[in-house]
């Protein structure tokens, strides 16, 4: 009975080796990807005051256009119409292109949460096995028979609780595990998405780059047509 007692001290103090190699395994890795993930979301972050600011010039221009379309109908007018739908449409590519790159850093803060997520779920199936082996081989005798073998009662208590910690913590990295998957679908769910969402994007920069050069080709040709008269306009 000694030599079996010895062996699951050897076991309990083996288990606690495996978890403290994981659990630091765990903090490196997890440190190294946070790391990086936090830099993605900083330069992320860093595009949002440039992009409101776009928006809100957009905004003041369209107001402008507005205002000139119910001007009188002159040469100066529409030229200052077109100039002002010109930049209206360059700070709308500049607005699409920055949500281009954020969608494309998006991505790869998305690709690096996925690998971090499957690296962390084959640790612990790797630590969930270490334990379940050791649960398996400490596991036979009853916690009965262990504690019954101890002559000292909080010993034989103390091996007991020993046994269902070990127990315990199987059951916890099941769990830790199984929410480690939920979360990688979702993952995988929004890294599809934000791809099919940068495709909607650089579809609509390469529209809005042929909008803008339709309109300055417009305006070097009533340009050209008028000689910049505003006779030869009327007359147009």
């Amino acid at each position: 009975m000694f030599s079996f007692l010895e062996k699951y001290k050897k076991g309990v103090f083996y288990l606690i080796v495996v978890l403290a190699f994981f659990a630091i395994y765990f903090f490196l890795i997890n440190y190294a990807f946070g790391a990086s993930i936090d830099e993605l979301k900083t330069e992320i972050n860093a595009r949002n005051p440039e992009v409101d600011k776009l928006k809100k010039e957009m905004d003041e221009l369209d107001q402008i256009i507005k205002e000139t379309q119910n001007n009188a109908n002159t040469l100066k007018n529409e030229l200052s119409k077109i100039s002002n739908t010109i930049l209206q449409l360059d700070k709308k590519v500049k607005i699409t292109e920055a949500e281009i790159k954020s969608a494309t850093l998006n991505i790869q803060r998305l690709q690096i949460e996925i690998n971090n997520k499957e690296n962390n779920i084959t640790l612990n199936k790797d630590s969930i096995g270490e334990m379940i082996k050791i649960v398996n081989e400490q596991g036979t005798q009853t916690p009965v028979e262990i504690f019954m073998s101890k002559e000292s009662f909080s010993d034989g208590w103390s091996l007991v609780d020993s046994f269902e910690e070990v127990q315990k913590e199987v059951i916890n990295k099941i769990k830790d595990l199984e929410s480690i998957k939920q979360s990688l679908i979702k993952n995988k769910d929004d890294l599809n998405s934000q791809k099919k969402d940068l495709e909607k994007l650089k579809k609509e920069l390469t529209d809005q780059k042929n909008i803008a050069n339709q309109n300055k080709n417009s305006k070097n040709t009533l340009l050209t047509q008028t000689k910049n008269q505003e006779s030869n306009y009327k007359i147009l």
